[in-house]
């Protein structure tokens, strides 16, 4: 058996877990099954963790788990709402006079989270009670509705010097009484669509909803923010109706670290199971990371080579090489990725195209590969923090980086900052550290020294303390530089 015989999986969670049988054979998880259950059955609500740390994959679990308890389900995707031209662009079309713009915050909080109410609620009557309530029922005459889709065209997002964002309006009207008035109706209809679900609803269902995450763009930025905010409040108000209804939402950290309020932190804190694979401080052939990468590669080779029989260390010797660059393999792969399962899969799969024709992985094929998934990562994370950055400063914040080396202090940064003008330096330091470009690394009284990554659950960077860029971007980066031991030891 040759190493592109392997299946190492998709990096796209939706992709991969498409059948009963992939799941069974492929899917491993440090979430406990009574969190499973609680997930399923409503007393927890919201699945959260950072992009690649299988969110996709925990909702594609929990919905083959509804089908084997015969509990009917609905999947939404967050992004093809939002981008429905039935839901938002058709709504624009057709709205002639435009004169529903709010002036204050509160107003736009309240569009929006009736706009998702009385959606998800004329999805949940339609599916699963009779036609009964077919005049009640989300459609595209209603004003009201597109109303809602003018007032999210006229947002935009700002941000000031010191990086703080805030949302505003292109433009500011009074709203006319007649949409006043539909604002009123569409309260009375949500109304009475929640006391009938409460009254008609006999059977537990439940409404997944993925792919809540904020637009790259940032002219639309304020428009998710204020969507996916308030569609965490509206399942709030809707899973409040009934036992027997269920919303449950997969959201990726960031995007709660950015909506940061109080009311959101408490149902995470409450309702919330939250996907992290970092174990500390022992990282060893059993990590639960590499523990699902023999999963897949157990599932590849069965019926072959007596792999039934092999143990996991067995299996590591039958595929990897036991070191690279000095340092046990196994651990080196933490120090190269972010410990997430995309993390290894994309890395895997690189090295699995460039020594398909090999017996096991080589170090050769990781030369080869290194490249590929530090350009590959640099551009993933690059496009998480572009809604707070524009182009001049994602260039300005690159050549900074790259002027400073391996590891530098913080005031390093800002004196660098300072030169190029790069405003708010701190602020920007502080979300480069949060989304993983660089972590404190210093001596902490020894030789090796101590490591501090956000997504080691460190949430809060040391400004105090050296920083190190991290090694997956040093390629894209262009770092070359070598390890500075005076800054190392500087604190």
């Amino acid at each position: 058996m040759l190493v592109g015989d392997l299946f190492l999986g998709d990096i796209d969670g939706s992709e991969e877990f498409k059948t009963k049988e992939n799941i069974e054979n492929l899917y491993f998880m440090g979430v406990s099954q009574k969190n499973i259950d609680s997930l399923v059955t409503g007393k927890k609500r919201y699945v959260h963790g950072y992009k690649g740390t299988g969110k996709t994959s925990l909702l594609k679990l929990l919905e083959n788990s509804c089908i084997e308890r015969q509990i009917p389900f609905i999947s939404l995707s967050y992004n093809k709402v939002r981008e429905d031209a039935e839901i938002i662009d058709e709504f624009r079309r057709r709205f002639k006079v435009f004169s529903d713009v709010f002036e204050e915050e509160n107003d736009k909080d309240t569009t929006t989270l009736t706009f998702w109410k009385w959606y998800l609620l004329s999805l949940i009557a339609s599916k699963f009670i009779d036609n009964g309530f077919s005049q009640l029922i989300y459609n595209t005459k209603q004003s009201f509705f597109r109303a809602i889709a003018s007032v999210l065209d006229m947002l935009v997002v700002t941000v000031d010097p010191n990086g703080a964002v805030s949302v505003g309006l292109r433009m500011q009207n009074i709203y006319s009484e007649e949409e006043s008035e539909s604002i009123v109706q569409a309260a009375r209809n949500i109304r009475y669509l929640s006391n009938q679900i409460s009254q008609k609803l006999n059977k537990k269902v439940v409404v997944f909803i993925d792919e809540v995450e904020l637009t790259k763009a940032r002219s639309t930025y304020g428009i998710d923010r204020t969507m996916i905010k308030n569609l965490i409040l509206a399942t709030k108000y809707i899973n409040g109706i009934t036992s027997n209804l269920h919303v449950l939402i997969a959201l990726r950290d960031e995007v709660i670290h950015d909506l940061r309020g109080d009311e959101i932190n408490k149902l995470m804190d409450n309702f919330g199971v939250k996907l992290s694979w970092w174990t500390n401080p022992r990282i060893t052939v059993d990590h639960p990371l590499w523990r699902l990468m023999f999963k897949k590669i157990r599932y590849s080779m069965v019926g072959k080579e007596n792999s039934d029989l092999m143990s996991d260390s067995q299996l590591w010797n039958r595929w990897f090489p036991f070191k690279i660059d000095g340092r046990d393999t196994w651990k080196f792969f933490f120090e190269l990725t972010w410990a997430r399962p995309r993390d290894f899969v994309r890395l895997l799969s690189l090295m699995k195209n460039k020594c398909e024709q090999e017996k096991s992985f080589t170090r050769s094929a990781y030369d080869s590969a290194i490249r590929a998934y530090s350009n590959s990562a640099y551009s993933e994370i690059s496009e998480e923090i572009s809604t707070l950055f524009d182009d001049s400063a994602m260039n300005k914040l690159q050549i900074i980086i790259q002027q400073l080396g391996l590891n530098f202090t913080s005031q390093e940064f800002y004196d660098e900052a300072r030169i190029r003008n790069l405003s708010a330096p701190s602020v920007i330091l502080d979300e480069i550290y949060r989304v993983g470009v660089v972590g404190n690394h210093f001596s902490g009284g020894n030789r090796k020294g101590q490591w501090r990554f956000f997504y080691r659950n460190d949430s809060v960077s040391d400004f105090t303390k050296a920083f190190e860029i991290h090694r997956a971007l040093h390629d894209a980066l262009g770092i070359k530089d070598t390890f500075r031991k005076s800054v190392f030891y500087s604190n």
